[in-house]
């Protein structure tokens, strides 16, 4: 049966659609200025794909009408935004879980890794960001076994300063290890913990 030109209006299609072919093509909207939408109805949640025609982004998200709660937009530029939710990446084994490759060909910096802390009201000793090493013990429990955190030390126009921290979990206690700042340069062991700072070479024991 071939049918030329066919609308189907507020009803429904019972049962499974499948597109055959060497090259199938379902195709949503019809180029104008519009928004479309694919519609996926829960029991509890309803889900949404989407095209924001006035931004041109594709959108993910939660809900039945396009902007109601994003998950996730892609833009014409191939840009990426996840709305205030977290990414998780998950292998089950020891592959490289996310590599950042840089294909170009000059002597620029890339890939770049970016950690920005966007704040409508910036201070003096803000935390920025923390990277956590975690895993977990022998009962079960997880831990943060090492960190690396960073803050602000002086947000004033000219004479900013920084400060980034290294810490170590020691005897069930995250610990400060070494601090380097802006303006009491590089510390070692600023929590007086029972350590050593030893350097050594390949036939004497100290060497500082």
């Amino acid at each position: 049966v071939t049918i030329d030109g066919l609308t189907i209006k507020d009803g429904n299609i019972i049962g499974d659609v499948a597109l055959a072919g060497t090259t199938p093509t379902f195709t949503i909207g019809d180029a104008g200025a519009e928004d479309a939408s694919l519609i996926f109805d829960g029991n509890a949640q309803d889900f949404y794909v989407a095209l924001d025609d006035s931004a041109d982004d594709l959108v993910i998200g939660l809900g039945n009408t396009i902007g109601t709660t994003p998950i996730m937009s892609f833009d014409e530029n191939k840009d990426v935004v996840i709305h205030d939710g977290g990414l998780s990446i998950t292998t089950a084994d020891n592959t490289d879980t996310l590599t950042l490759i840089s294909t170009d060909a000059d002597g620029s910096l890339g890939p770049n890794l970016r950690f920005y802390r966007n704040s409508a009201s910036p201070a003096d000793a803000d935390d920025l960001s923390t990277v956590d090493f975690e895993g977990r013990n022998d009962n079960s429990q997880d831990v943060v076994y090492a960190q690396i955190l960073t803050a602000t030390e002086d947000v004033s126009d000219g004479t900013e300063d920084g400060v980034m921290n290294f810490r170590v979990m020691k005897e069930g206690t995250s610990r400060e290890h070494i601090r380097m700042s802006g303006s009491g340069g590089v510390v070692i062991n600023e929590a007086s913990l029972d350590i050593d700072f030893r350097v050594e070479s390949n036939g004497n024991t100290h060497m500082l």
